[in-house]
């Protein structure tokens, strides 16, 4: 939230408009939600919580868009999104069924988003806009 201008001004917020601008991030999380549930046990209330703050993050991070760079934007926006999507497969492959090759490609875009994210906050730091 601080890699962006301004960033203590809240301004006027349009709920329902960024409601809608994120209503694809929920609607992966709550399928991701969807599929994992029944096999959650003890685990629901801290997987739920890791949810919403893996959202919170995404959605942020879509806050971004015009208030930095574009560069720092899309850098910090998909590897978010891609932490999202590690997360989601690690998470299926955990309680709903098992992946092949599920450590590849939650390792991949893991890996991936931190670096995308190091280099949009970077970005931001040394070209800020």
């Amino acid at each position: 939230k601080i890699a962006q201008r301004n960033p203590g001004k809240i301004g006027k917020v349009n709920f329902v408009k960024v409601f809608l601008i994120n209503l694809p991030i929920y609607i992966v999380a709550a399928l991701i939600y969807f599929l994992i549930n029944s096999n959650l046990g003890n685990l629901k209330i801290p997987v739920i919580a890791y949810i919403i703050t893996i959202v919170s993050m995404v959605t942020l991070a879509r806050d971004r868009y015009g208030k930095c760079s574009k560069e720092s934007f899309w850098q910090v926006f998909i590897g978010a999104c891609l932490f999202l999507i590690s997360d989601g497969v690690l998470a299926i492959d955990r309680f709903y069924m098992e992946l092949p090759e599920a450590g590849v490609i939650i390792m991949g875009t893991y890996a991936t988003a931190q670096l995308l994210i190091v280099m949009g906050i970077r970005s931001h730091l040394i070209k800020p806009q």
